[in-house]
């Protein structure tokens, strides 16, 4: 079968499993995988549930964003949310002895 996708036959563990694939792009790999199994694709429009979840890209989530109410004025404080950024842990150097 990895013959037949033109790619290695890690890639194509990686599509069964829903991992980006890096041999070509996920879209082709799953309507090439669709063919394989004697499936014709319309439009794109891919007929087994698994090839579907092949093109929905992994969206990062989010940053987490936290609301100080206190440094919000009260027209922001509905609905408005503020990011709040932690400050960076200094590093520690150690003191030199005299020796």
């Amino acid at each position: 079968m990895a013959d037949y996708l033109g790619c290695t036959r890690q890639h194509v563990s990686n599509i069964m499993t829903r991992n980006r694939v890096r041999a070509m792009p996920s879209l082709l790999v799953a309507v090439r995988i669709a063919e394989y199994f004697g499936y014709e694709l319309h439009e794109l429009m891919l007929p087994l549930p698994e090839f579907n979840l092949l093109i929905k890209k992994k969206r990062p989530t989010p940053p987490k964003r936290k609301i100080i109410p206190s440094k919000l004025d009260e027209s922001q404080r509905i609905g408005e949310t503020k990011r709040v950024r932690r400050p960076r842990k200094k590093r520690r150097r150690r003191k030199r002895v005299a020796k």
